[in-house]
């Protein structure tokens, strides 16, 4: 791993600077958005988006790419996106939310510039609900490469944002290669980098 790399990680990891204040209303629409997303989920789907609210569940995360539990971004109709991204939308700002969506394209650069890159995919990021929504203990998480989010919930309040994990590859991206992927010199953790060298 390479010092950029390495520092893009550990920002990343020590702080998310871009995630909500706990209010009544977003904590609210995160029951609200999570309860959209099940009921635009047909039965026979629900086996990969619902989970139990268990400890061996929650503790499960990875970051490399790989298939996961949770249903998938590929997979969903635009209602299904919509609910998610009003799930995003509950737990984080209008600038984590960008990021997300910047990050899912770095996949787009890593399938051009990588001799295996066929293998990206920025659709490959799962969402996942553990127990019922507004329940005492619930929580969801969405998941891919480089992002693993994971949020629990008191009924309506977030209680804690953990396991979390957020990176970046490349930390640059070094050339245009076009399809929806960020632009020559986009630096996904730009600030996070340069504020863990400070």
């Amino acid at each position: 791993m390479t010092t950029r790399r390495a520092f893009s990680l550990a920002a990343a990891c020590a702080a998310m600077p871009f995630a909500h204040a706990q209010t009544a209303t977003t904590t609210t629409v995160a029951v609200a958005a999570a309860q959209r997303l099940i009921d635009a989920t047909s039965p026979a789907h629900r086996t990969l988006l619902l989970h139990p609210f268990t400890d061996a569940a929650r503790s499960d995360w990875h970051y490399t790419p790989r298939s996961r539990d949770g249903l998938p971004w590929k997979a969903m109709s635009a209602a299904q996106r919509d609910a998610t991204t009003a799930l995003l939308r509950s737990a984080l700002n209008e600038q984590g939310l960008e990021k997300v969506r910047a990050l899912m394209a770095l996949e787009i650069t890593l399938r051009e510039l990588e001799s295996f890159g066929l293998n990206r995919d920025p659709e490959n990021y799962a969402v996942a609900i553990y127990g019922t929504p507004g329940a005492p203990g619930w929580g969801w998480r969405i998941e891919g490469h480089h992002l693993s989010l994971h949020f629990s919930l008191d009924g309506e309040r977030y209680v804690a944002t953990l396991p979390q994990f957020f990176g970046a590859n490349p930390g640059v991206v070094p050339r245009d290669v076009g399809g929806g992927a960020p632009r020559a010199g986009f630096r996904l953790l730009g600030n996070e980098e340069d504020l863990a060298r400070q």
